[in-house]
């Protein structure tokens, strides 16, 4: 973010992209050369920067428009890309949770740490489309001004509750011993009442 912001600062917009994508290739290159995984998050930050790039560079008298546009599409793409994954053999956060929690591999094929995933795979979903439909209600009633400086306020909004309910879902694994590890069956009984 600094980098960013120093970029913008310097030279504008595309400098501060330019300088940011440069980090983060740097950063792959880095643990592609050594031999460590990619981290999913270093994917994914670095699909959407490229995809910016590239429409502010192709977009011409409606790339400020577009720019701020993008972001939203992403997000919904993102949040839909997490709902689908609820019902598929691996859930979008359990290579995202890989990074942060130190189990063996054959863990995360556990079918309770699967349940566990699709759970926070759920989570994330519904708070990436709340953020979405939140960001793009700003763009289009108050446009770019008021989106670019409310849009920090509105991802806090939902993603401090999506992490904080990610770490409560995955608060099982922090158990040493997964050969016990039952996980309850999900009872949404008190939110009908």
């Amino acid at each position: 973010m600094a980098l960013y912001h120093a970029g913008l600062a310097w030279a504008g917009l595309s400098c501060a992209m330019w300088l940011t994508l440069a980090w983060m290739a740097a950063n792959v290159i880095r643990h592609a050369a050594s031999g460590h995984r990619i981290p999913a998050t270093t994917t994914i930050a670095g699909t959407e920067l490229s995809a910016k790039l590239a429409i502010l560079l192709v977009g011409g008298a409606h790339a400020a428009t577009t720019f701020f546009s993008f972001p939203v599409v992403f997000t919904l793409l993102t949040a839909a890309a997490f709902a689908v994954s609820t019902i598929t053999a691996r859930p979008l956060t359990a290579p995202l949770a890989a990074n942060y929690l130190p189990l063996p591999t054959s863990a995360w094929q556990l079918p309770q740490v699967r349940m566990l995933c699709r759970r926070a795979s759920a989570v994330w979903a519904v708070a990436l489309g709340a953020n979405a439909v939140l960001t793009l209600w700003l763009l289009h009633s108050y446009g770019p001004t008021m989106y670019v400086n409310a849009k920090a306020v509105v991802a806090l909004t939902t993603t401090a509750p999506a992490i904080g309910l990610t770490a409560w879902i995955f608060h099982p694994l922090f158990h040493t011993d997964l050969s016990d590890l039952t996980v309850p069956p999900l009872d949404l009984s008190a939110l009908s009442q």
